[in-house]
């Protein structure tokens, strides 16, 4: 293998490695755009459109916190790529959850 070749191969690795590495942040904001979240009542920090059967206890904003969650025993809804969620208080209509799931599926 030439030395330019070599050089190439390290430079892509170094790219891809970086690409992986950390956890980028979604705001609380764009989370609760994306799952059209309103303010809770009766003690829940939100509601999902303003249903009582769709309270949120926690918004979830990076890949480790929606990890984190998960280890536990409670209602986690996140996107596809686990990079933003909640944490749903039950019971937690499962048709919210769709919508909640569609919602930060919508996240760039």
């Amino acid at each position: 293998m030439g030395r330019l070749s070599l050089v190439s191969v390290v430079a892509v690795s170094a790219l891809l490695v970086g690409a992986c590495g950390g956890s980028e942040e979604v705001s609380d904001s764009e989370i609760i755009e994306a799952a059209n979240l309103k303010e809770g009542t009766n003690g829940a920090a939100y509601t999902v459109g303003g249903d009582p059967f769709c309270e949120v206890d926690e918004l979830l904003n990076d890949t480790d916190e929606v990890e984190a969650a998960s280890e536990g025993s409670g209602l986690v809804i996140a996107d596809s790529e686990q990079r933003a969620g909640i944490t749903g208080v039950p019971p937690f209509d499962p048709e919210c959850a769709k919508r909640v799931r569609r919602g930060l599926n919508s996240l760039e």
